[in-house]
């Protein structure tokens, strides 16, 4: 194979696998975070995890309205990331989501906070 076309299949293979690598890797926002986090009760709310352990073991997890969980969740955690790392598995008790002054927030154990998505 000469110079050029070698350098021209190069391109081409790089290019391509850049175009495969976009497509598996986190998603771009749909909407803004207040948008994501918007609420009117508590069943609008979820608990997504945006780490690959979870809160329990030193993950963070925040509220999002249910219409956006799967794209916050494909945000933040990707399958080729979470592969590789190790959580601890301690037990807590269980985190809840909830929705005060019409954003998602979060309970456990009587304590209510409201985390923005990082």
């Amino acid at each position: 194979m000469c110079a050029p076309t070698r350098a021209l299949t190069l391109a081409a293979f790089f290019i391509l696998a850049l175009a495969a690598c976009g497509k598996s890797g986190p998603v771009t926002p749909t909407a803004s975070d207040e948008v994501r986090q918007a609420c009117v009760a508590d069943a609008d709310c979820v608990v997504v995890q945006l780490t690959c352990c979870d809160a329990c073991n030193g993950g963070i997890v925040v509220g999002v309205n249910t219409a956006y969980a799967d794209e916050v969740t494909r945000q933040y955690i990707t399958p080729a990331v979470c592969a590789e790392t190790a959580c601890t598995e301690m037990a807590c008790s269980a985190i809840t989501a909830n929705c005060r002054g019409g954003r998602c927030g979060l309970a456990q154990d009587g304590e209510e906070w409201q985390p923005p998505i990082r």
